[in-house]
């Protein structure tokens, strides 16, 4: 099951991407781009596996693979952390993305909030996003919501935007369904959002 999430996650930012540069420009996206290695106080901005394992028990960081850039393209800067287990029961990915304007990183949310119930709609039949703006407010705009594989909850994805900043978060394969829970490992970091020098 995670591994349908992951491609459909996978499949996601590229729809985002798509719109803006073509699919020429997407498949040479994909292809070259890595980024640069984040700093180590950039853990601070992004909810890393730590933040993570501080609140979900039983959680081992061994086996897993994690990767943390930064990246610079067309005016835009991104912070992006993920981490994935070798046995794909686990999946985490959180960015900041620093546009060039509050307009851009308007588009940026919406392309991201449409792009994933879309490739959810039309890649599975098994998970579905469900609203869930209850667990967490934030910014300018912000939109919480829980993958679903019908009845039983897999996962989260939160987006929010402030000014010119947008904050993503999804995980897979576990999940946050209480209010409190939710705003204790992502407020922490939008609070920071805002002094994340790219």
């Amino acid at each position: 099951m995670l591994k349908t999430v992951l491609i459909v996650l996978g499949a996601t930012f590229g729809v985002c991407l798509l719109g803006a540069l073509g699919f020429g420009g997407l498949v040479y996206v994909a292809a070259t781009r890595e980024g640069t290695p984040a700093r180590p106080d950039d853990r601070e901005y992004v909810v890393t596996f730590e933040d993570l394992a501080r609140h979900v028990s039983g959680l081992e960081k061994e086996g897993g693979v994690e990767k943390f850039t930064r990246d610079d393209f067309l005016g835009s800067h991104e912070l992006s952390y993920e981490y994935q287990l070798k046995d794909e029961t686990l999946y985490l990915t959180s960015s900041i993305t620093v546009d060039s304007d509050a307009r851009s990183a308007r588009d940026t949310y919406n392309g991201m909030s449409l792009g994933m119930k879309v490739m959810l709609a039309t890649q599975s039949d098994e998970v579905t996003l469900e609203d869930r703006n209850d667990l967490l407010k934030c910014g300018d705009d912000s939109r919480a919501m829980m993958m679903m594989r019908g009845e039983h909850p897999v996962g989260n994805v939160f987006l929010a935007r402030k000014g010119n900043r947008v904050f993503h978060l999804t995980l897979a394969g576990a999940w946050f369904d209480d209010p409190e829970a939710f705003a204790q490992l992502v407020k922490p970091k939008l609070e920071k959002m805002s002094a994340w020098k790219p």
